[in-house]
């Protein structure tokens, strides 16, 4: 080194240090936002899913039905389904309110039968609504992410869409948005 130069960076040094660091910045942003993404529907499903087992758990503990009701603005309502006809009539039935955060998506549900807007949990089983599935997709998705399903004997189980594989309901028929 001479006795004029000073030690540090020159400036094209410095601008090409930054361009790298901006390029290697952008480009995993997106990485981000899906790994991101996939987490938030993850933590949904299993929150979802813990729900539903405290629904079943709580009727079996109580040894009284335990409604479980998902409206549409994504709130669950568990609660003690005293006159078995699915409505609260004081605040004392409701064990469990609360509201599911959703990301730029959609909850989708469908019990049978059809015209019923909630599944009742006795000891050990559903009683009055055979089956269910609780499905949720994004806002601009044709095909379901994930699905909760609830079968007759009150076994609920999860399922979450393949790269290329859709979920598909008991009939074969994949899950739309």
């Amino acid at each position: 080194m001479s006795p004029k130069q000073k030690p540090g960076f020159t400036l094209p040094e410095l601008l090409v240090a930054l361009t790298i660091i901006t390029i290697l910045t952008f480009s995993a942003v997106p990485l981000f936002q899906q790994t991101s993404g996939r987490a938030f529907d993850r933590q949904l499903s299993e929150k979802l899913y813990d729900l539903l087992l405290t629904a079943k758990q709580s009727a079996k503990i109580k040894n009284v039905p335990v409604g479980f009701r998902l409206d549409k603005q994504n709130q669950v309502v568990i609660f003690v389904d005293k006159y078995k006809d699915g409505e609260i009539k004081n605040k004392n039935q409701k064990l469990i309110q609360q509201r599911l955060e959703l990301k730029k998506g959609i909850l989708k549900w469908r019990a049978y039968p059809h015209y019923r807007n909630y599944l009742v949990f006795q000891a050990g089983s559903i009683q009055r609504s055979d089956n269910a599935s609780i499905w949720y997709c994004h806002a601009d998705a044709k095909e379901a992410v994930w699905v909760i399903f609830i079968n007759r004997s009150g076994v609920i189980r999860k399922q979450i869409a393949g790269k290329d594989d859709p979920i598909k309901d008991s009939q074969g028929e994949v899950l739309n948005c």
